[in-house]
């Protein structure tokens, strides 16, 4: 049985606490924040304490997990501090706003001798999860081109409107548009050099748009968190291989199909229930745990077997910060970037 500490008990944080305590091997042991009303409804729901600082935590030996939910320039004390301290560290995306702070959380839990895992939860979302199994598998021959959409209303949920505010979040390239850029790392690697255009406001650049380059393949994605309201939350990619296509859209019903070369009608693979009546915390732009739950499970399994984590290793996390920065490099120049 593994103990958890999430710290930062918004949204994010507590979507994963719905996630823990669905683990017959996790146990959610405290939380933190500095929210004295978050404190309180938090261990009101969770029947757990609560604290104001990290050192209970630090302190807590019985605590072998910490998850970090913090706003993002934060996650690099947290992480490093959990980790000097022997803790296994859950913490959630961007790793970090630049890339020299991404690269000494990775430094420090190789010196630690602990696990960190980064929650690109993309790599874990049962559609995406499907289709990568399906592109590497090989079924459909080889990956030609890679397509990503991703939009979503402004995030006034975050705690104190972090979210909204570059200097914490590092504005949608990093904390939306992230997850389709390292979705396409994951499948088809570091790309060669990225061309970006976009829209910048005080959020920062809410809306991007990149070509990313490589030698036998494509890629685009698009995303934007300045939507209204009303437009809510959509995303989908299409994957074009050479003997179909696969595509996902949120709002098709079922949305995810596969077109195959000669075939008259898509298949629609079915995605079998996580956990059946599972939900995301309310007031964010997700309903569903699906992913969450998974990357939750996937790393409290990883510390329970002693396996370091595989899926997301550090050094992709470090990358996908990376890439999303050379996207803003090139979307402030108007030039293509080498990476």
């Amino acid at each position: 049985m593994q103990k958890v500490a999430v710290v930062g008990c918004g949204f994010m944080g507590t979507t994963h606490m719905e996630a823990y305590r669905l683990l017959p091997n996790a146990e959610i042991a405290a939380g933190v924040d500095v929210s004295a009303d978050t404190r309180t409804k938090t261990a009101d729901k969770y029947a757990v304490p609560v604290h104001e600082s990290l050192e209970p935590v630090l302190e807590d030996d019985s605590i072998s997990i910490v998850d970090i939910c913090l706003p993002t320039g934060m996650h690099r004390e947290c992480a490093e501090n959990a980790l000097a301290a022997g803790k296994h560290v859950l913490c959630e995306k961007p790793m970090a706003l630049t890339v020299e702070d991404a690269q000494a959380m990775a430094d420090a839990a190789e010196q630690a001798g602990k696990f960190l895992m980064v929650a690109q939860v993309l790599r874990f979302w049962p559609e995406y999860a499907w289709a990568k199994e399906m592109i590497d598998g090989g079924e459909l021959g080889k990956l030609l081109s890679m397509s990503c959409v991703r939009r979503s209303t402004r995030p006034e949920w975050s705690w104190d409107g972090w979210m909204t505010r570059p200097e914490a979040s590092g504005g949608g390239a990093l904390d939306l548009h992230i997850h389709d850029a390292d979705w396409i790392c994951y499948c088809l690697g570091r790309p060669k050099a990225v061309a970006s255009t976009g829209v910048k406001s005080e959020m920062g650049w809410d809306y991007l748009y990149t070509n990313y380059y490589y030698d036998e393949a494509s890629a685009s994605a698009e995303s934007g968190i300045g939507y209204a309201p009303s437009f809510g939350f959509r995303a989908a990619f299409t994957a074009m291989l050479e003997g179909g296509q696969i595509e996902f859209d949120g709002a098709l019903d079922p949305p995810l199909r596969v077109y195959r070369a000669g075939a008259e009608e898509p298949e629609h693979p079915k995605m079998e229930p996580i956990v059946e009546g599972a939900a995301a915390a309310e007031g964010g732009n997700i309903s569903e745990l699906g992913g969450y739950y998974l990357e939750c499970k996937y790393f409290v399994d990883c510390v329970e077997s002693g396996e370091a984590p595989t899926v997301v290793p550090p050094e992709d996390g470090v990358r996908a910060v990376a890439v999303c920065l050379a996207e803003v490099r090139s979307a402030e120049s108007g030039e293509m970037v080498s990476l």
